[in-house]
């Protein structure tokens, strides 16, 4: 029996994840299915992909690798068990907190190595935020140990030569590779994956729940655009430590749909490709993040009735 092909893609919140995918799926122009995985209650990604594929499963409000592991695995049997798909290659897009080394060792459980093939994890790097982030969220480094090929991503004027010796020393196996020139090169799907000793294990403490929560912000009134691009900006400004990603979609006062994306303590709002929802929903993703404070400081960017 042919295996599915199987690759995880992984990385921090807006590292750049949902855009490396639509990438690697150039190369696989047909049989194509794709877990989105979210960890708020809303999936904001899963409308971001516009390449082409065959089946498409959103596991939403949490994460794969440990409150939606049985979800996980009942998709898997789905995808194995049906006689009607064509599914050759799929892939996994995690969240932005998930520990991809759990993931990938439910996939070589015997069960499921029988219908699928770990070809390959890939971890996405922010590079602007990553030395910034790298020693006080511990989900990065568990990312990074369990990689096969690392995407440094986002970088212009950073000392890419500091960030990568210090992720080589989180995992000295892994493939660092570039997106400046090209976002991703088919070939490095085919570089062979390291050979790791038997004693190297993330000595990290583990861990069934992440600290970070997840808040869904929703409002039925218009928004005016350039207060709310304030009021985020100010969000991101004063609670810097707390607010890791916003992402989502809101209505504005020209009844025109916007696609309202954070990286880093940037605030992106621009119009997407397809108009796809015509209700304000934000996700916000971070530590201890309370919904009441989020809705007094966007008070200022909503219309009344």
């Amino acid at each position: 029996m042919e295996k599915i092909e199987t690759y995880i893609i992984t990385g921090f919140l807006g590292a750049g994840k949902t855009t490396i995918l639509n990438e690697i799926l150039k190369f696989f122009p047909e049989n194509n299915g794709i877990i989105e995985n979210e960890f708020g209650k809303i999936n904001i990604d899963s409308s971001l992909v516009d390449a082409k594929y065959e089946e498409m499963y959103e596991l939403t409000n949490g994460c794969i690798c440990c409150s939606l592991d049985g979800e996980l695995y009942s998709v898997l049997n789905k995808i194995a068990l049906d006689s009607k798909s064509n599914i050759k290659h799929l892939f996994i897009e995690t969240t932005g907190i998930a520990d991809s080394g759990k993931i990938a060792s439910i996939l070589k459980k015997p069960e499921v190595a029988t219908y699928f093939q770990l070809k390959k994890i890939i971890c996405i790097v922010d590079c602007s935020q990553v030395l910034n982030q790298i020693n006080e969220i511990s989900e990065i480094q568990r990312q990074l140990i369990s990689s096969d090929l690392i995407v440094l991503n986002k970088y212009s004027n950073e000392d890419i030569s500091t960030i990568e010796k210090t992720i080589q020393k989180i995992n000295p196996f892994a493939s660092i590779v570039y997106s400046k020139v090209q976002l991703f090169c088919k070939e490095w799907l085919t570089v062979e994956n390291p050979i790791r000793p038997n004693f190297f294990r993330t000595v990290l403490v583990e861990s069934e729940q992440h600290e970070i929560n997840s808040v869904l912000f929703e409002s039925s009134n218009l928004l005016d655009i350039e207060i709310l691009r304030d009021c985020l900006q100010n969000l991101l400004a004063v609670y810097y430590h707390q607010v890791y990603r916003i992402k989502g979609f809101v209505v504005g006062d020209n009844n025109e749909v916007y696609l309202v994306q954070s990286t880093g303590q940037n605030i992106f709002i621009t119009l997407p490709k397809e108009q796809l929802s015509k209700s304000n929903q934000l996700v916000f993703i971070g530590k201890k993040l309370e919904l009441k404070t989020i809705e007094r400081i966007l008070k200022p960017a909503i219309f009344k009735k």
